[in-house]
């Protein structure tokens, strides 16, 4: 088995567009990113106590690539996975380099909410939801964030970038990643592609509708008997219909972020 490591990571934030440049990486020539995209070795301690043997193990197929990845959003979630940082340090070679995807913190921050709401982990409203769930503030704050792995890996080995500019110029932001990790001129955006793993889209999980998603006689009998706008008029207590509204906590939010 390979011994090979990554010698880059895409390390957040969460709800900033990671899943699409990961997606769009793993097209380029020469690259190799992992399955699963998330592999959040360095920082859940679950996945930590599987061993570096299996981490090596899911980039066993990488063959002759010059670029190795893999894109854990976890890595940058202080506070609630403390250790990312000095596990990286103390078992990664280097040089490795990492990508950090930023996008206007309060947008991330209502990105996240639909996230949890969606798996049901938080059924209160947004406004109740950023006093009660303090993970939805402390994402955010990008420069708490990344600054770890600036001391610790050197100011040259981190890049931060912003899903804004990857959805207003995905051409001249994917410059400045090719330029970062010196690939070749070769490397072209994807538009091709669409944008992968859109909050929008997503339907509430609950016991009842995944059985009834994943079941094939009813997905079946779903297809046969029930008109398309009926089943999306069932789907309809499932989905968050409008982007939630902060209210006036969104100017107090505004400012936290800015200080």
């Amino acid at each position: 088995m390979t011994t090979r490591t990554p010698n880059f990571m895409i390390i957040g934030a969460m709800k900033a567009g990671t899943t699409t440049l990961h997606e769009q990486l793993a097209r380029q020539e020469g690259v190799f990113m992992s399955t699963p995209k998330e592999p959040n070795f360095f920082s859940d301690d679950d996945q930590w106590e599987k061993g570096l043997e299996w981490y090596q193990s899911l980039f066993a197929d990488a063959g002759d690539a010059l670029f190795i990845g893999e894109s854990s959003t976890h890595y940058t979630k202080l506070p609630t996975h403390p250790h990312t940082v000095a596990r990286l340090k103390s078992t990664i070679p280097p040089p490795i380099k990492f990508i950090y995807v930023t996008r206007d913190p309060v947008e991330r921050l209502i990105s996240h909410y639909i996230h949890e709401w969606t798996t049901g982990k938080i059924t209160e409203p947004v406004e109740v939801a950023v006093e009660k769930y303090p993970e939805l503030i402390a994402y955010s704050e990008y420069e708490k964030q990344v600054q770890p792995f600036r001391e610790a890996f050197g100011e040259d080995a981190v890049k931060v970038v912003r899903f804004e500019d990857m959805k207003r110029d995905p051409d001249v932001f994917f410059e400045e990643i090719k330029s970062f990790l010196n690939a070749p001129e070769t490397w072209q955006w994807k538009h091709d592609l669409p944008a992968q793993n859109v909050s929008s889209v997503r339907l509430k999980k609950t016991p009842l509708l995944e059985f009834v998603q994943k079941s094939p006689t009813l997905k079946f009998l779903r297809r046969r008997l029930l008109s398309e706008k009926f089943r999306e008029r069932l789907k309809s207590p499932y989905r968050m219909n409008e982007r939630p509204d902060l209210g006036d906590a969104r100017e107090h939010l505004e400012k936290l972020f800015q200080s």
